[in-house]
Order: C-alpha cells, then sequence, then structure tokens
C-alpha cells in the first residue's frame, strides 16, 4: 500500500512539472509557420525544445542541436 501511494505520489509530481513546460511551448510557436510541424515533432518525441520549455523557431540551429536531432 505504501509503495502504490509513492509511486501515485511520484506520478503527479511528474505530471504537474511536465505542464508549465508544454504550455510555454506551445505559446513560443503559436502562429509560426512551422507550429504543425512542432507540435507534431514534440508529440512524437523526437523534439524537446530548450530546457526553459521553448522552441525559439526563428532562432538558427547550431551543429550539435543538428547532431541531436539528426
Amino acid at each position: 500500500m505504501k509503495r502504490r501511494l509513492t509511486a501515485l505520489l511520484l506520478v503527479l509530481c511528474l505530471i504537474v512539472s511536465v505542464v508549465p513546460t508544454m504550455a510555454a511551448a506551445a505559446k513560443d510557436v503559436r502562429g509560426h509557420w512551422a507550429e504543425s510541424y512542432i507540435e507534431t515533432l514534440r508529440e512524437l518525441g523526437i523534439m524537446e525544445g530548450y530546457p526553459d520549455g521553448t522552441f525559439r523557431p526563428d532562432s538558427n540551429v547550431t551543429k550539435a542541436e543538428l547532431v541531436t536531432l539528426l
């Protein structure tokens, strides 16, 4: 019983910590021409964006970011 409660609490914490990141990402690309592509890549788990939850779609892609995507 104690393990189940601990596991449930851990899952709840993970869900709560992800929600603000997803909301920030949506605002960052809202209205951008690549919005649908970025959202598809995010949903498939191919691309996560930056640690602050943004995607910065108009920024240049560095070599390291390109290698990570490939």
